[in-house]
């Protein structure tokens, strides 16, 4: 979890969220999402004003991956900026 306030009234966290267990048919599952909440202070109090789920993305197959199951590198080439 990482949480950023942006202003005294203004802030948002970010979520990696893994899930692991077996159904009700006792087929086991595993699953992985990430989410994203938008707080904002009313009244003094912090609530959640939006939150949006979503899924990795295999950027090879354009298909989501719930597994999180690929590894970035064989599908991304990640290059550092060059420093100013």
């Amino acid at each position: 979890m990482e949480i950023t306030a942006v202003t005294r009234e203004f802030g948002y966290v970010t979520v990696l969220q893994r899930f692991k267990g077996t159904a009700l048919d006792g087929i086991d599952f595993e699953f992985t999402f990430l989410s994203t909440g938008v707080l904002r202070k009313v009244d003094g109090v912090w609530k959640y004003v939006h939150e949006h789920f979503f899924f990795p993305v295999n950027m090879a197959t354009k298909v989501a991956d719930p597994t999180c199951g690929i590894h970035l590198t064989e599908h991304v080439s990640l290059q550092k900026d060059p420093a100013p």
